[in-house]
């Protein structure tokens, strides 16, 4: 970022104004700001937004993206990718075939999360349920039920965002980020047919009761998959997970923060055997079912934003993804 004064570049002439004015978020009706992804500075009411490449009188194109203060006569030079944009109509990359989407922009108003979403919070306690800028999960019985109908053809990919609380309870180092979980207690086939479970050295995964024929087979045995290169934020900080499951490929990746970190192929049909694709067992997030006899293992954490795409989303989708969400959320933070 370089900061100098406009006049150098517009030659003191208040009249040739360009770019287009930003507007702070508490305005009433639309608004527009940019946010500096090193430094999480807002700019908003008084700045004008430039983007690179923009043509001005007796100078040509910009070759950077600037912000502009005509009250103060400050310059802002943005290097690209060192700042997002976002308004009242900030999106995500891809919105199709979404059964759910929290997303920080919409959080607060539950009718917005997904047509079959349905959020158990039993005792409603303070520490639990519906926040401003997140949902908390108090560990007790809280949980995400979620309906989908994912196509066995292509694939899936989950997003997950939130942060966890380390407790003395082992089971609250563990987040179960996302299940299959037959609910019905009277079901004699119950138990969570798909599970994952993120803690702060590893995201392990059980698609099947197979051999998994994974290059990253975890010490619970050849079903489950480890994925070991998970860097989280801090001691009681979840990251940003993406996980990728290709059907057809027999391909699972994992992102961090929006990067891939870790990748692996496995047996078509044992990722296909933990009832993914089985549209009757719903998902659940921060519920997992299991034991020779039925136990139910519940999660603390605050989530941020979570999605299930029944597609497979790009790597360019899925940075776009996470720099949008963490920005809306830092700046709802912010505020």
């Amino acid at each position: 970022m370089i900061a100098v004064q406009a006049d150098n570049i517009l030659d003191g002439k208040s009249s040739d104004k360009i770019g287009e004015e930003l507007t702070d978020r508490n305005a009433i009706g639309a608004w527009k700001v940019v946010m500096d992804n090193t430094t999480n500075e807002v700019y908003g009411t008084d700045w004008s937004w430039v983007e690179k490449g923009t043509n001005i009188n007796n100078y040509g194109s910009t070759k950077y993206n600037w912000l502009l203060n005509y009250k103060t006569g400050e310059l802002i030079t943005l290097e690209d990718d060192s700042y997002i944009v976002l308004d009242n109509n900030t999106g995500l990359a891809v919105t199709g075939n979404l059964p759910l989407n929290i997303n920080p922009q919409n959080l607060a108003n539950q009718d917005t999360w997904g047509d079959n979403v349905i959020f158990h919070n039993e005792d409603k306690s303070t520490d639990s349920g519906v926040k401003d800028t997140e949902i908390k999960f108090d560990g007790k019985d809280d949980f995400l039920e979620v309906h989908a109908n994912v196509n066995e053809t292509d694939g899936m990919t989950f997003e997950f965002y939130g942060k966890n609380y380390k407790t003395e309870s082992i089971k609250d180092y563990t987040v179960f980020m996302l299940n299959k979980t037959i609910l019905d207690e009277k079901d004699t086939t119950w138990g969570s047919k798909f599970r994952t479970a993120l803690t702060p050295s590893v995201l392990n995964c059980c698609f099947g009761t197979g051999n998994s024929e994974s290059d990253l087979v975890s010490s619970s045995g050849p079903h489950w998959v480890g994925f070991n290169k998970i860097t989280l934020s801090g001691e009681n900080d979840y990251d940003y997970i993406t996980m990728n499951i290709n059907f057809s490929t027999g391909e699972v990746k994992v992102y961090s923060k929006g990067n891939l970190v870790q990748s692996t192929t496995c047996n078509t049909e044992y990722l296909k055997k933990g009832s993914l694709t089985d549209p009757n067992v719903p998902f659940t997030i921060g519920l997992q079912v299991g034991g020779n006899t039925r136990q139910e293992f519940y999660s603390k954490f605050d989530l941020y934003a979570c999605r299930l795409y029944e597609k497979i989303l790009t790597d360019s989708e899925i940075k776009d993804n996470y720099n949008k969400t963490v920005a809306y959320h830092n700046l709802l933070l912010d505020k």
